[in-house]
Parts: C-alpha cells; sequence; structure tokens
C-alpha cells in the first residue's frame, strides 16, 4: 500500500489520502470500535506500477501532479508524511488483528529546533493555494503552459511547506504511530540516522554530479553505513531478527499459512460426497474447514487422531 495525494478537476476541491493497494480492501467502520476511516475501499488496484510510483511521487516543485483518469495525484506526503500510521490502521481494519511486529525505517531525522516558523493553519493555507491552482490550471490553461508558469506554480507552496512534508516526527507520523501502537500493544521499532550524522541534510533535489549522481549517492551509503555501525544499532538489528525468525516460525506452524503460502487445499474422501472440495476464505483455513466437515458428515464419535491422518490423505497440491 502506497499513499497518494488527490485533487480532482471533475469533483471539484478535493483534499484528502488516496490509497492505492495491491489487495481488496473492505470497509468494516460498522465492525470496528475505532473510528478510522477506510479510504477509497474496494478491489485490489490493476493500475500500472510506474503510474502509482508517478503518482505517489510527485513531490511538489520537482514533479508536476500526474492525471490518473479523472484524477490527479500528487505525493503523498501532502497526505501523510509518514505512512506508518495509516498502515497500522489499514491492517487492523483488514486482518481484525494487530501485526505481531512492525517496523518503521526514516530517511534521517531532522533537528527538533528546525522550525521555520510557519503555523499549521498557514501550512493548510498553502496546501489548499496549491490545489487550487492545479484546478486552476486544468480550467483556463490554453494547452501549453509556459515555463515560467510551471515554476512559479510550484514555488507558491514555499520552504514552509515543503519542510512540513518531510517532518516524519510529527503526531501524524512518528509520534503518532507510536501512541497508537502503545495503546494497541503493537511491538514495534524504528530504524532512522540521527540528526547528527546529516543525512537530513541532503536536499530533495540533490544529485551530484550530474548525470551520475555518485556524490550524492556516497554521502546517504556513509550516512546509513555509520548509523548502522553503530553497536546499539547492531545489537537492536540482531534482537529484531531474532524476533522475527520466531514470529516466521510460529506462523508457517499454523493452518492458515500453508493454506496461504503453500497453495495446499484439501479434498473430501468421499466421492459421493455434496462437498467434494474445500478451499482457503477468510474466515476460515481450508484444513479447519474440512476436519469439521469430517466430524460431522463421515466419522462420527472416531477420535481426533484418526482424523488428522485422514485430513493428511486429502491434502492437495495445486498442478503446475
Amino acid at each position: 500500500m502506497v499513499i497518494s495525494f488527490i485533487v480532482s478537476s471533475k469533483q471539484g476541491f478535493a483534499d484528502r489520502a488516496f490509497h492505492w493497494r495491491s489487495y481488496d480492501m473492505e470497509d468494516r467502520a460498522h465492525r470496528r470500535r475505532d473510528t478510522y476511516q477506510i479510504k477509497n475501499p474496494g478491489r485490489g488496484h490493476r493500475t500500472p506500477l510506474w503510474k502509482v510510483a508517478r503518482a505517489t511521487a510527485a513531490a511538489p516543485r520537482y514533479f508536476e501532479a500526474i492525471r490518473i483518469n479523472e484524477t490527479k495525484h500528487a505525493d503523498g506526503g501532502m497526505a501523510s508524511n509518514n505512512p506508518s500510521l495509516p498502515a497500522t490502521h489499514e491492517i487492523m481494519s483488514k486482518e481484525e488483528f494487530a501485526p505481531a511486529f512492525f517496523l518503521s525505517i526514516g530517511t534521517g531525522k531532522k533537528p527538533a529546533n528546525d522550525d521555520n516558523g510557519v503555523s499549521a493553519r498557514q501550512q493548510q493555507r498553502q496546501q489548499q493555494e496549491y490545489t487550487l491552482s492545479q484546478l486552476s490550471d486544468d480550467r483556463h490553461a490554453d494547452g501549453g503552459r509556459s515555463r515560467r508558469q510551471f515554476v512559479r506554480k510550484y514555488l507558491e507552496i514555499g520552504k514552509g511547506w515543503k519542510d512540513f512534508m518531510t517532518d516524519t516526527e510529527n503526531d501524524h507520523g512518528v509520534n503518532g504511530w507510536n501512541a497508537y501502537c502503545e495503546v494497541s500493544r503493537i511491538d514495534r521499532a524504528r530504524l532512522n540516522v540521527p540528526e547528527e550524522m546529516g543525512l537530513w541534510q541532503v536536499p530533495l533535489d540533490d544529485w551530484q554530479p550530474p548525470p551520475s549522481g555518485d556524490q550524492t549517492l556516497a554521502r546517504i551509503r556513509s550516512c546509513t553505513y555509520q548509523y548502522l555501525a553503530l553497536p546499539e544499532v547492531e545489537d537492536q538489528i540482531r534482537a529484531m531478527a531474532r524476533k522475527l525468525v520466531r514470529i516466521r516460525h510460529a506462523r508457517a506452524a499454523t493452518e492458515r499459512w500453508e493454506s496461504f503460502a503453500t497453495g495446499v487445499w484439501y479434498e473430501c474422501p468421499e466421492r459421493d460426497c455434496e462437498a467434494p472440495d474445500f478451499k482457503d476464505d477468510a474466515r476460515a483455513t481450508a484444513r479447519s474447514r474440512l476436519r469439521t466437515h469430517i466430524e460431522r458428515r463421515h466419522l462420527g464419535a472416531e477420535d481426533i487422531e484418526d482424523i488428522e491422518r485422514r485430513l493428511d490423505e486429502c491434502r492437495r497440491t495445486e498442478s503446475v
């Protein structure tokens, strides 16, 4: 799942996040205890990947918004500059369970006192001015915008809004995510190069020297490797690795993992049975469904060991 900011010239002014998904997402608001609103629920998207990448990365002042169908999409940072919190909501809304472990990776922490003096109200107004300028271009452009107009449109956002978009530690980012995970008892960790190592100082449009960008890439690698070499970070990564391996082993032992990861399904051994095969669904695994079926229809009072033996005989794999 990735996020973009949508502006629809057909529907008028809009200011909201759009979630691009590779999976189906049902709106289960009537079933949940919280008030999180699912963004654009429905079937998983079939939009070409390059268009989705272009939409979520269309940073104002650097890339023009992209039109997909009747909607224009800009950088997802305008709606959610750190997707950890909406991703957590999304997981818990879809699966109705908290993730076993959540790892968040940052792009370099900025100093806490890096304040440009722009208030949240001013930032919101700058965002709306940008959105309205997009609509104005759609309605009044004569077919070919000059380079000067193109540059001026993106400069209107200003440094304040750009800094707001790159601040991932606020209540809508890491702080909000941490608070939600704490309440929901979600085990998590975050890896982020600290401010003193200077990764945050690499500009969004830095690519030196052109056209290779070797110097910029070397600087990013140097900051990252320096951070990863810290003893406390190495210990943290080892602890996470052990934890993830334990989670993976526990998951591999479940019946649902068998259906999800291996393509195994089950067929009733009785040829004349009205329910000849069982596929996995959202509520139960194929094995558990067949177990219930055999207990009720074919084994009667037989013990559980015999049921498990018969289930093993009923395992099928998808033909290649």
